[in-house]
């Protein structure tokens, strides 16, 4: 169901497989988002939330302008979360987690 609405392949080209691939992918996105929130202090996690979602620019940036399975209507919704969520996890990171480690009071 969700694959005929994002993308433009005919149904043979969408397999069970790819169906159930992409929301098992969704679903560690989502967990790696809630490990973010509970824990943004975290290095790690942070970077892994925000390399997720620079993996999700740029595969459905490669299917809309390489394979051509997506039509620009589609990719709107991923690419507008996707891009907001870099630039406002790369502002908090730059801006906020390093500047917290400067003023670290020294006893």
């Amino acid at each position: 169901f969700w694959c005929k609405i994002g993308y433009q392949a005919v149904d043979s080209e969408v397999s069970k497989l790819q169906g159930r691939t992409f929301g098992v992918w969704v679903c560690v996105t989502c967990v790696l988002c809630v490990l973010c929130a509970c824990y943004i202090k975290e290095p790690a996690i942070f970077l892994a939330t925000l390399l997720s979602f620079v993996i999700a620019l740029v595969f459905f940036a490669l299917e809309f302008l390489v394979y051509e399975t997506m039509s620009p209507a589609s990719i709107m919704s991923p690419f507008v979360v996707a891009s907001i969520s870099i630039i406002w996890m790369s502002y908090h990171y730059i801006y906020k987690m390093n500047s917290s480690a400067v003023h670290v009071k020294k006893d």
